[in-house]
């Protein structure tokens, strides 16, 4: 674990390669390779789905005594908070994009949607539809590039 001033170095950083200890409460960092990933946040393991894309969407199974359930989080990097993927905390992370949350509710029911792939595109189906708008946007308004 390559850690510099108690912050994990990425790749292709220079690190100091002083040795030290980093408690799994205070750590979040990154390993795996390009196409996967795993982030540890407060001893949490989060599955990155999708290295490649504008929202970074992770899933973490919780095993309960008798059931296992996946829960969905996403982040607007790799270094961002995670939060919960719910309609209304994607709304929160984008606030000054009135047209994504019109179409996030127009096309996604319920927040279990959000998880959708999209195998046309090969995207998870909200980050499609993020890239959408963005590119709307910027035709629209050529002095958004």
């Amino acid at each position: 674990l390559n850690v510099n001033n108690g912050r994990v170095a990425s790749s292709g950083q220079a690190c100091d390669e002083k040795a030290c200890t980093v408690s799994k409460k205070h750590l979040a960092g990154h390993c795996g390779c390009p196409t996967t990933g795993t982030r540890m946040v407060d001893g949490k393991y989060y599955t990155l789905l999708n290295p490649c894309e504008e929202i970074l969407l992770y899933k973490r199974i919780v095993s309960l005594t008798k059931w296992t359930s996946v829960e969905y989080y996403f982040g607007k990097g790799p270094d961002a908070p995670l939060f919960t993927l719910t309609k209304e905390n994607l709304k929160k992370a984008f606030p000054d994009n009135r047209h994504f949350h019109t179409t996030l509710d127009a096309l996604f029911r319920n927040n279990s949607q959000l998880s959708r792939f999209d195998r046309l595109n090969n995207m998870y189906l909200v980050n499609w539809l993020y890239n959408y708008i963005q590119k709307d946007a910027r035709i629209m308004n050529p002095a958004l590039h």
